[in-house]
């Protein structure tokens, strides 16, 4: 992104290669700021009060990329004194706290794209690289990547879908899958979730699991479905991978009033079946849709009801692919107070009343899923944990944040739920 911005965008006076220092680039960058200045608030005014629009007009409430280098904050710093006004102890963006902060990159864009094409085209003209102006080494910085937690995602699933061969790994799904540049993540944990009997893991398998991979197996509520004979030979299986050390959830289990009425009471028949292989040392993992349409009121509320008889109060508990309201939130919160809530790219589906439980929420209930290889974003067919970065960008538009600020809160709630210890 910034790239982009320096080569389309961001005007001569401005290139962070000059230096800092240099009379004539300070006295450039001044007069490009007063001129914008002029026009965006339509009459001669101090930077202070350029300072002031910005921050009235949120220009980096949600903005990325904010960071401020060192070399920035030397540039900014050589301003405030060139214009005798105090240097602060840190340059802060968000909100903007000095008129150095003016001559960052992402201002510039920022300031640049709220001006018109002719303002624009002007000031690109008429602020150049100053002539016989030093320009210094770009000094290339490694590209430190936002780190990010998957907290639901399906290996098996995701394989099957790319046609890798199902002893693949995470590496080879995130190989298919495309990220752009600037949405690229470090992953620093995952949570593979196993519900479909046919392909669930061996111990071998398990043992080959990367570390910062925890582990979730159970029935998915659509395969209640399935013959009683079916589901009896399956379940055989679970015990013994249910004590599995790699095993740290069981789900996702739940209701799925998706399917055909026909089949609910089978989907509690199933919960009967599996809820009593819960263990206080797992992860309980939720899967709740209500019919087609809603957001599901009613069947989290039923679901709700027959857990608070199976499962103890203070249990954790993960709602995956959370779609509810408020009042599902709160009701849920009474009973099961030590809930987290997940959230997908379906975010950007919401409606106002799916909007408005997701801002209620406390951010350290926050997680963000893939729920690869659903929801899939930019421009693929299939979604993988290293797309993560689309679901928190579509949780901080919605919760007024910063990505980077979603992505650091469900990083440390995330680490504190699946491997229960704080950051």
């Amino acid at each position: 992104m910034k790239v982009h911005a320096f080569k389309y965008h961001v005007h001569g006076i401005f290139d962070e290669r000059l230096r800092p220092d240099d009379e004539q680039v300070l006295r450039g960058r001044r007069n490009a700021l007063n001129q914008a200045t002029r026009w965006l608030l339509g009459r001669p005014a101090s930077l202070d009060e350029l300072v002031t629009f910005v921050v009235i007009q949120r220009m980096f409430s949600t903005a990325d990329n904010t960071e401020v280098t060192p070399r920035q904050e030397e540039a900014m710093a050589e301003l405030c004194r060139f214009l005798r006004i105090p240097v602060p102890d840190n340059f802060v963006l968000e909100p903007a706290n000095s008129p150095g902060c003016l001559i960052h990159w992402k201002a510039v864009l920022l300031i640049a794209a709220s001006l018109d094409a002719d303002e624009r085209q002007y000031w690109q003209d008429y602020y150049p690289v100053p002539e016989n102006a030093e320009i210094q080494p770009q000094v290339e910085a490694q590209v430190r990547l936002p780190a990010a937690f998957d907290s639901h995602f399906h290996l098996d699933r995701t394989l099957r879908k790319l046609n890798i061969n199902p002893a693949g790994n995470l590496d080879d799904i995130i190989n298919c899958v495309p990220v752009d540049a600037d949405k690229k993540v470090n992953l620093v944990g995952t949570v593979a979730v196993y519900c479909d009997p046919r392909s669930y893991p061996s111990e071998q398998c398990l043992l080959d699991l990367p570390e910062d991979m925890t582990v979730a197996i159970e029935f998915h509520p659509k395969h209640a479905k399935n013959s009683v004979r079916s589901l009896d030979v399956d379940t055989m299986q679970l015990p013994r991978l249910l004590q599995n050390s790699r095993v740290k959830a069981l789900g996702e289990i739940g209701l799925d009033h998706s399917e055909p009425i026909k089949y609910w009471s089978y989907q509690v028949e199933l919960l009967e079946k599996v809820l009593p292989l819960l263990e206080d040392h797992h992860i309980l993992i939720i899967h709740c849709r209500g019919m087609k349409g809603n957001c599901g009121t009613e069947a989290f509320l039923l679901l709700l009801h027959f857990l608070q008889q199976k499962v103890r109060q203070n249990h954790p508990i993960h709602l995956h692919c959370f779609t509810g309201n408020q009042y599902v939130i709160q009701r849920w919160l009474e009973i099961f107070p030590r809930t987290y809530f997940g959230f997908t790219n379906l975010v950007e589906s919401f409606n106002p009343e799916q909007v408005a439980a997701l801002r209620s929420i406390d951010e350290n209930r926050l997680l963000l899923e893939s729920d690869a290889p659903y929801f899939p974003s930019m421009g693929s067919e299939v979604s993988s944990p290293s797309q993560i970065f689309a679901a928190a960008k579509s949780v901080a538009t919605h919760r007024q944040m910063t990505v980077e600020r979603v992505l650091e809160i469900t990083v440390a709630n995330a680490v504190y739920l699946y491997r229960g210890q704080s950051q």
